[in-house]
């Protein structure tokens, strides 16, 4: 599903699916209040309004955990496209 969002670009399904699996933890929707520890910033000088996104994942086993999603949101046509860049430990 992520992979329709991003179409691909930058990480594939393959290595999203084998970024998670190498952490050995279940991924679960977060709370609402998750989104209190996104980190969010502008990027400048942009060709369209853009953000560079980090966001803390959560599992089952641990709740938050030290699993970070990296993404850039970018402006376009009334909608946003968005890109996954990295998802690592942090």
């Amino acid at each position: 599903m992520l992979e329709l969002l991003t179409r691909g670009i930058r990480l594939s399904s393959e290595q999203i699916e084998a970024a998670i699996v190498e952490y050995g933890r279940t991924l679960v929707v977060p709370p609402v209040s998750a989104f209190s520890f996104m980190d969010v910033i502008e990027i400048r000088n942009s060709p369209s309004p853009s953000w560079s996104i980090t966001m803390p994942l959560w599992t089952k086993e641990e709740g938050r955990s030290d699993l970070s999603l990296e993404l850039t949101l970018v402006e376009k046509g009334g909608g946003f496209e968005v890109e996954v860049d990295d998802i690592h430990v942090l």
